[in-house]
């Protein structure tokens, strides 16, 4: 939050002035990344959760405040060195999914973050106990069970039926997990029988059984307790003796005895077991290391269909241990540092480890506080100190204060001050492991002084970088230094021997390499995936951290199981586990605390019954055309003769693969071309004895278009100058949308987004009859779709049009006059007369301006180029060599079909009627039609009138159909351009990108669209 003033300087010299730069620097809060994935917890159990805090350049947040928060739970801690925080968590939540919140509070250096992750609490293991009872024939029998988590924790309100032989009945654990119930046993013969706890389960809990022994016996027994003083101090051992009879004294021989310690709280533990022997004498020994206090002895006689069971209790006192110091008198130079051991023990010889001592000398009349010790593995302690005082003997007085189960003592011996010998040099040696080490490893550097005088010692001084670090000291020449780093980088250790009476200053350097700490690596792992209930899972793990393993574990969803190593190797055995999917994550951490987790493949526990274990699918989405994969594995109680596979109910057999020794084998499919739609999958299984299993797959398979679809609604809103074109776009794709692209009349218009699959536009264009919309689509995956959309009729020139029609309709007055009289030869043998044929032809007015003529004649010439199909019916050598007569040139048709075009309007048109000219035009190739086709012919100008190629007052003309020179001057004649000379087409190309008007129709498809329609009247015929 504070601006900070830096300085940069170049310093003068000879070839350079001095330079100053003055800048500042605003240091704002680092702003954590937090990384914190969904955790899984079995119900019953813990879980640890862990995140971690990184800057924005991978440096770990270290010691911030963090706050985890699930279900209104709120635990607090901080990030350690490694910017990992991590908590324990016992969650009491029922079975579900919950959010999960993880947040870094902000301080003076960290700003706020969080993140958002899922706490899945799966059902839980419940572990039921069913109690031995016992009752006489006909007499009342208590019943007891408890149900508690994996926790061993109590747990309530499950529903149990407990069932012996015909009895039966519903209990509801207490609060305290437990269930009691005292009834009379009537209709039980002697003998021992099986109680049954039945747990179905719930939303929260697994089904469970238990079982127990219920005895019906015949006489009872007595069990006494022999042992009378039951007082003992810890770590003594204890005998205790017991006898068992019948009611009448007789001793019971061979009988098995269980001993119990009960606990203040009421739990159990069992001491041991023992047979009685031929006089009914049991007895078990065993040492006392509990902690001193009060306690009960249980012996217990389980019973047998003779004599029924016995107990006997007693109370046990355990008192604490008496201790004693062991060491003799010490000689010491004076000013001089020295050493010597004293032994810590119990009074039976037992090391007494990790215990404090504290050191005083006899001087002046008062006890002088020397200093504190502690001992080792093996009861050892190692005592040193300097030694100011003069020569001659001083009382040494070393204590012990005691503990829960220790008393204390003292101990006191003689010390001796004696003159220094001549004063020397130590020569010292350093052993080292390793000299590079990691960010908080500990290593230990050992030292010797081989010419050290033996009782000495030699005080060390460390500087690290040359800066006082810490001080020990070598016992008899010998004494060990450990240190860790921070940091990276190179680190200076100098150990300096501080000089006394009896050594002379020296030291000794080496040089340690701190270098970035690695998370632990696994090296691999194996256990078999695929488990049978009632089985143990057995895991083998290996790791590698150069700084070593502190430790490994397991979660089997969420719940944490200690891996042991045996060797190099890490071993985990975990029992009772339920039918179903186990996810599965190791974690290794270093002897620094640093922390990796691997998950592994999923564990799989099923039944021993014929089923599908699991299966793959290549693809739960499949493209139109893509092949689908399917590969299942079975376990099958018996050898498997086909396995078959259902879509929708259509039955598709597999090929076998593969088959091993444990009844699974390894079965595919591969289906090509399903076609589009949704796919529910089941599977059948049949063995050769006939057993038929089937099974449905909670998989389903789509088939989906392999590019989107397009539909769109759009509107035209004409006017003189420009149209007004606006619509919606609907777009079906399983896949998003990535991108949309419109053109309109060749030019890109502007796509707005209204919701994931519709899309709107508007725009501005030049005044058309018709319009053309494209439309590219892309997906994610890449999947391109181009649609083009035409909205409006032909937008040609009124004059070009008409003379089209006109030069159609003439055309076709020829035909069917050539049809008629054709006919009439064969059947009179000759034409005795003739008549012309008078056309219903709307009557249009052509002007007499010499550019109209030439307007009109370009029109004929389109008109003899849209005539060529049926010119080539008429002549022989065109309807043989239709290829011939295509790749001539376009000027060439022009010229021919040009004049044949004039020749006919000249014939028709411009002469008066009824003189009608018919040129000699062989028919014969040309079938005759059974009737006129004048009524075709009216039906096509009306169908022309209405789409406005023929002005007329119906649909806005003037009534007479003619232009103005000003009219034909603002018409653009669009014909196929292919049929011109490249000048000419050129020519065309520029002007139609100058009046920007594309064509909608060319000529070309308009004559195919008249013979077409004339084709299919003569096959009708």
């Amino acid at each position: 939050g504070n601006e900070y003033l830096f300085r940069a300087e170049i310093a003068e010299n000879s070839q350079h002035e001095e330079e100053v730069l003055y800048f500042k620097v605003l240091l704002t809060k680092c702003k954590p990344i937090v990384y914190f994935t969904d955790h899984l917890c079995e119900k019953g159990t813990s879980t640890e959760a862990v995140a971690q805090f990184v800057s924005i350049d991978a440096r770990a947040v270290k010691n911030a405040q963090v706050v985890f928060i699930v279900n209104g739970l709120t635990f607090t801690t901080r990030t350690d060195r490694y910017g990992f925080a991590r908590i324990i968590i016992v969650p009491d939540f029922s079975v579900g999914q919950y959010t999960f919140l993880c947040q870094i509070i902000e301080d003076s250096f960290f700003a706020a973050a969080e993140k958002n992750a899922t706490l899945v609490i799966s059902k839980g293991r419940p572990q039921f106990t069913v109690f031995a009872a016992a009752a006489p024939k006909d007499g009342f029998l208590t019943i007891r069970a408890e149900a508690k988590d994996l926790l061993n924790r109590p747990i309530a309100n499950l529903s149990v039926l407990l069932t012996v032989q015909s009895w039966s009945q519903y209990f509801l654990t207490d609060a305290n997990g437990q269930i009691e119930y005292t009834f009379q046993v009537t209709g039980l013969d002697y003998g021992t029988y099986l109680s049954i706890l039945t747990f179905d389960g719930d939303n929260n809990w697994f089904s469970a059984t238990q079982t127990s022994s219920v005895l019906i016996y015949q006489k009872e027994s007595q069990l006494t307790l022999l042992t009378t003083t039951l007082t003992v101090t810890y770590l003594d051992q204890l005998v205790v003796d017991g006898l068992l009879t019948d009611e009448f004294g007789t001793p019971l021989s061979n009988r098995l005895i269980q001993f119990f310690l009960i606990y203040s709280n009421g739990s159990m533990l069992q001491l041991g077991e023992n047979q009685t022997d031929e006089h009914g004498r049991v007895q078990l020994t065993f040492e006392i290391a509990f902690i001193p206090g009060s306690y009960d002895i249980n012996l217990h006689y389980t019973g047998a269909v003779d004599f029924g069971p016995a107990n006997a209790m007693t109370s046990l006192l355990i008192e604490q241990a008496a201790t004693k110091l062991a060491g003799e008198d010490v000689t010491v130079i004076i000013n001089s540092t020295t050493s010597f051991n004293v032994t810590l023990q119990s009074l039976q010889g037992q090391p007494i480890v990790n215990q404090e001592l504290s050191v005083y000398v006899w001087q002046n009349g008062s006890w002088l506080f020397l200093g504190k010790f502690q001992t080792n593995y093996l009861g050892i302690c190692m005592v040193g100190f300097y030694v100011p005082f003069s020569i001659g003997i001083y009382s040494l007085r070393i204590t012990y204060s005691g503990n829960v189960c220790f008393l204390s003592t003292t101990l006191e011996v003689n010390l001796e001050v004696v003159a220094s010998p001549p004063q020397i040099t130590p020569q010292l040696s350093v052993i080292l492991e390793k000299s590079t080490v990691v960010p908080f490893e500990f290593l230990t550097v050992e030292l010797q002084a081989q010419n050290a005088y033996a009782g000495s010692s030699i005080v060390i001084q460390v500087y690290v970088n040359g800066t006082y670090n810490s001080t020990f000291i070598l016992f008899d020449g010998l004494g060990s230094f450990t240190w860790a780093a921070e940091q990276v980088g190179l680190y200076n250790l100098t150990f300096l021997v501080v000089e006394d009476a009896l050594y002379f200053k020296t030291s000794v350097m080496v040089i340690i390499e701190v270098i970035e700490n690695e998370p632990p690596e696994l090296l691999g792992y194996s256990f078999e995936d695929i488990l049978f209930v009632g089985d143990p899972f057995v895991i083998e793990a290996a790791f590698y951290d150069e700084s070593g393993i502190g430790s490994c574990w397991l979660t089997i969803n969420g719940t944490r199981y200690d891996l042991e190593p045996i060797g190099t190797v890490y071993n985990g055995t975990v029992f009772d586990l339920e039918v179903g999917h186990y996810n599965l994550t190791l974690f290794v951490e270093d002897r620094q605390g640093y922390l990796a987790f691997y998950p592994v493949k999923q564990l799989l526990v099923i039944e021993r019954k014929t089923q599908v274990v699991k299966y793959n699918l290549n693809t739960n989405i499949l493209e139109l055309g893509q092949d689908f994969n399917f590969e299942a594995l079975i376990y099958s109680e018996t050898t498997v003769e086909a396995v078959y596979l259902f879509l929708n109910g259509t039955k598709y057999q597999m090929t076998k693969l593969f088959e091993n020794t444990q009844q699974l084998s390894g079965w595919s499919i591969v289906l090509k071309s399903l076609p589009l739609g949704t796919y529910w999958l089941a599977m059948q299984i049949v063995e050769t004895n006939g057993a038929v299993t089937t099974g449905e797959i909670h998989d389903s398979l789509l088939v989906i278009p392999n590019r989107p679809t397009v539909s769109i609604s759009w509107t035209v809103e004409q006017s003189e100058g420009s149209d007004y074109v606006s619509g919606l776009i609907t777009i079906v794709s399983f896949y998003e949308i990535v991108n949309v692209s419109l053109w309109l009349d060749g030019q890109p218009i502007q796509v707005m987004k209204t919701t994931e699959t519709t899309f709107t536009f508007e725009a501005y264009v030049a005044h058309a009859k018709s319009h053309i919309l494209k439309v590219s689509v892309e997906d994610s995956k890449g999947n391109l779709l181009l649609e083009e959309f035409t909205k409006g009729g032909s937008a040609f020139p009124t004059v070009l049009l008409t003379s089209i029609v006109l030069s159609v309709l003439i055309f076709i007055s020829l035909a069917i006059t050539f049809f008629f009289l054709a006919a009439k030869r064969q059947k009179q043998g000759q034409i005795t007369d003739q008549s012309s044929m008078v056309l219903d032809i709307p009557e249009i007015e052509l002007e007499e301006e010499a550019s109209v003529e030439e307007e009109i004649e370009e029109g004929l010439d389109q008109v003899a180029d849209s005539s060529e199909v049926v010119e080539e019916e008429e002549e022989k050598e065109e309807e043989k060599e239709p290829v011939a007569e295509q790749n001539k040139s376009p000027s060439t048709k022009k010229k021919r079909k040009s004049k044949a075009a004039v020749a006919a309007v000249s014939a028709c048109v411009l002469l008066p009627e009824g003189d009608l000219v018919v040129p000699e035009i062989s028919t014969q190739a040309i079938p005759l039609p059974s009737e006129p086709l004048l009524a075709e012919v009216k039906e096509y100008v009306a169908t022309v009138k209405e789409d406005g190629l023929i002005q007329t007052p119906e649909n806005g003309s003037n009534g007479n159909g003619r232009k103005s020179i000003q009219d034909l001057s603002t018409l653009s004649v669009e014909i196929d351009q292919r049929l011109l000379p490249k000048k000419e087409q050129k020519q065309r190309e520029q002007e139609e990108a100058r009046l920007k008007n594309p064509a909608v129709l060319s000529l070309k498809e308009i004559a195919e669209e008249i013979e077409e329609t004339f084709s299919n009247k003569r096959e009708k015929n």
